[in-house]
């Protein structure tokens, strides 16, 4: 029995995805030029991780033997408001659980739905797949200046999944015709530590995002400044919170919507503290207790009151 590319889109909605598409599988040595070329200007900073499994990042077929589609979806974390110092992606149970959660619950769907016993891997950021690539050749998006995916209405407040398949449907989704950024920098103007270097190009070394939450041990003075030039002590949102699409999403978010998302990555289950001086007094035992299930976990207890400190010490 034959799977359109619609149905399996409806399986993927049926989940909580916003956004389904589906691709094959390509060679992307042009990808593979372009993180290259990236790593060697040291715009990774500290991120080695980039540098290895090389193969896997051209040719997602060698995942597994058979692997030919890439079903990529995408769930909005999209919130009115967010916690103090804290970015948006934060908010709540970590994605990594809750995406791969939902592209388990996909495939059993698919498999009940249309008795096929499908072989697939499911990736959540956890793998050297060029899921944004991917995600512009299924259709969801273009690849906006800040350097991520945006969705003409969804905007870019979006974590990307994937299942590998062993699956051939009887058609393909297409990209979008044009990518809808325009002549708009908004991003590149506001980033506070000016890390896009030229449109969907990021310093990591200058990222605020990056040296919040992976740079470990102490700051150099240079670091060190530009850590201060932003309110955020975990991540950073600005260059979305400036992207015009996200701003109307924001207006246009009904109370529904808002609940959905609340609730599918648990959000009430937790209460951040409002002040510096909360997390400044914090345990490690209250922390891993109450925090150790969200993304504020990637930089432990120790790395954000480094970086609560470091904005005290301007």
């Amino acid at each position: 029995m034959k799977i359109t590319a619609d149905e399996i889109k409806k399986c993927a909605t049926d989940v909580g995805f916003q956004l389904c598409g589906v691709t094959p599988i390509v060679k992307l040595p042009f990808f593979t030029r372009e993180v290259n070329d990236w790593v060697k200007k040291r715009y990774h900073a500290g991120m080695e991780w980039i540098t290895r499994n090389e193969q896997l990042r051209e040719d997602a077929s060698l995942f597994f033997e058979g692997a030919c589609s890439v079903i990529v979806c995408a769930v909005s974390y999209l919130s009115e408001n967010k916690p103090y110092g804290i970015a948006r992606y934060a908010y709540g149970e970590d994605y990594h659980y809750v995406v791969k959660r939902m592209l388990l619950d996909l495939l059993r769907l698919l498999q009940e739905r249309f008795g096929k016993k499908i072989q697939a891997r499911a990736f959540v950021d956890s793998a050297p797949l060029a899921e944004k690539i991917y995600a512009v050749k299924a259709g969801l998006g273009w690849l906006g200046k800040n350097s991520l995916l945006i969705n003409k209405h969804w905007g870019s407040f979006l974590f990307l999944g994937e299942l590998i398949v062993d699956l051939i449907p009887e058609n393909y989704d297409s990209p979008q015709d044009s990518e809808g950024c325009g002549n708009c920098e908004r991003c590149m103007l506001a980033c506070p530590g000016k890390a896009l270097i030229v449109p969907r190009c990021l310093d990591a070394r200058r990222c605020i995002s990056y040296l919040t939450i992976e740079h470990k041990g102490i700051f150099s003075d240079e670091q060190l400044s530009l850590v201060r030039s932003s309110v955020s002590f975990f991540g950073c949102d600005v260059c979305q919170e400036v992207c015009p699409y996200n701003q109307k999403v924001l207006k246009q978010m009904n109370r529904e919507t808002v609940n959905n998302i609340d609730c599918r990555f648990n959000r009430r289950k937790y209460t951040f503290p409002e002040e510096s001086l909360e997390w400044l007094n914090m345990k490690p035992e209250y922390f891993k207790q109450n925090f150790g299930d969200t993304p504020l976990a990637r930089a432990k207890l120790e790395g954000i009151q480094r970086n609560i400190k470091t904005h005290q010490s301007d």
